[in-house]
């Protein structure tokens, strides 16, 4: 939940782009939360015209609190979910999503954690896909 936005605001920042820290709202990863981020966010003096979501049941929420400010995803506001799960296929509107390739990432995970067991490799942090 943390390193997400953390990754999404360095890429911003390597691109010359700050982004302001109250532009970031850390919620409940579910729908309720993306609701309540972006109704903070849209209820705002400068109200974004994008917003980009932890993953795509936040975004889900979202849309519902663009919807209930009386504006419209993908013409007033943008929206960019993260997993690109198969709910969104049935959104009144397409959202855009990152494709995770969550299967790719298990896989992964338990390669390196039978590594680990076989004494072939350190514990370690890994934020970077394994290339198989």
């Amino acid at each position: 939940g943390i390193d997400r936005p953390a990754g999404f605001v360095d890429r911003f920042r390597e691109a010359g782009i700050e982004v302001p820290e109250g532009n970031i709202v850390f919620t409940g990863l579910d729908s309720h939360g993306g609701h309540v981020a972006a109704d903070r966010l849209l209820d705002a003096a400068s109200p974004p015209t994008a917003l980009f979501a932890v993953n795509d049941f936040a975004a889900i929420g979202a849309a519902g609190s663009i919807r209930n400010h009386g504006l419209r995803v993908g013409e007033d506001v943008s929206l960019i979910g993260f997993n690109n799960i198969a709910l969104t296929d049935e959104m009144h509107v397409p959202l855009t999503s990152i494709e995770s390739h969550a299967f790719d990432m298990g896989r992964d995970a338990l390669q390196l954690f039978a590594e680990v067991l076989a004494g072939g490799l350190e514990v370690q942090r890994r934020t970077e896909p394994v290339l198989v």
